[in-house]
């Protein structure tokens, strides 16, 4: 997968091997691990086009394993990718930093893409599945190694800021149920020192300013809600019920401005349901009544027209 920040271009790129695994393995998996590299090309502002080769930024191997927590793969697991967040010339990645005494840590590291210098690095003590950045702020999420027993794994939000360094935690709480027999790991959103993440134990979608009181449930509790993007002030969602058959259809999107309610957008297609991106000024997602099945269709909104600037 790749990421950009309007200066650069960053793809994440695996050669499946099968290393030897860390002490976290779990017999039987059906995945192996392998090599990995973070390539990294700058683009050329008048076209946003690379305008010089790719270059290997960051290496390494993957080790540690975990058993996936989605309906259906009870017995299956992977290898924790590198999972990166890129922003204003910086780039936020995770690579292992297993101890005997530590067999799941991951590291933080957040570096200058122009130059490769580390700005800081932080000690996570779990699975990191998902970073964000903004700035010199990271926030991300990590999950205790998936559970064996059938209970809920454990998912932590945290952050580390540029006058905080030290890991924050933000929310934490069980991984919630996603429909059948499954679980889907929370998403998290962070712009400037908002950040914002969903369903730890319920259906609703949270917000927290960094350093700044409570956690502020933004959802109506009798709606099942996903977290779809955010800007400053402001948190966009998507919230389900049963549609035609009994089919989950997220159908309705909600934007939150932050101290002044919520309210629906209206005229969007009736089946969005995937994980829009948010970026330059637009609100970009695609259709289709689940995740995995084809996509109905896509579109783009300026987030002006929906109220989030």
């Amino acid at each position: 997968y790749a990421a950009t920040d309007g200066r650069y271009l960053v793809v994440y790129a695996n050669h499946p091997s099968a290393p030897e695994p860390g002490s976290g393995a779990i017999g039987g998996c059906i995945s192996s691990g392998g090599d990995w590299q973070l390539l990294v090309a700058p683009l050329d502002p008048a076209t946003g086009l690379p305008s010089g080769d790719f270059s290997v930024f960051a290496s390494g191997v993957m080790k540690r394993v975990f058993n996936a927590p989605l309906a259906g793969e009870g017995g299956n697991c992977w290898y924790q990718n590198t999972v990166f967040a890129v922003d204003a010339g910086m780039i936020a990645y995770t690579v292992d930093d297993v101890t005997s005494a530590r067999p799941m840590d991951s590291r933080i590291l957040l570096r200058s893409l122009a130059d490769g210098s580390t700005a800081r690095s932080v000690t996570a003590t779990e699975m990191v599945y998902v970073v964000r950045l903004s700035g010199m702020t990271i926030a991300w999420a990590e999950c205790d190694n998936i559970s064996m027993t059938g209970q809920p794994e454990q998912v932590k939000v945290r952050v580390s800021t540029a006058t905080n360094s030290a890991p924050l935690d933000v929310a934490s709480g069980p991984v919630s149920p996603s429909g059948g027999d499954g679980r889907e790991l929370p998403a998290i959103r962070l712009v400037g020192d908002e950040v914002s993440w969903e369903g730890l134990g319920n259906t609703s979608v949270w917000y927290q300013k960094i350093g700044a009181g409570s956690p502020l449930s933004l959802t109506p509790t009798d709606l099942a809600c996903q977290l779809a993007g955010s800007t400053l002030g402001h948190v966009a969602v998507y919230c389900t019920w049963n549609g035609t058959g009994g089919v989950p259809n997220r159908s309705s999107l909600l934007v939150v401005t932050i101290g002044a309610g919520l309210r629906q957008v209206e005229g969007l297609p009736d089946d969005a349901a995937l994980r829009p991106i948010v970026s330059n000024g637009w609100f970009v997602d695609s259709g289709g009544q689940l995740a995995y099945q084809p996509v109905a269709n896509t579109y783009g909104v300026q987030v002006a027209a929906l109220g989030m600037q």
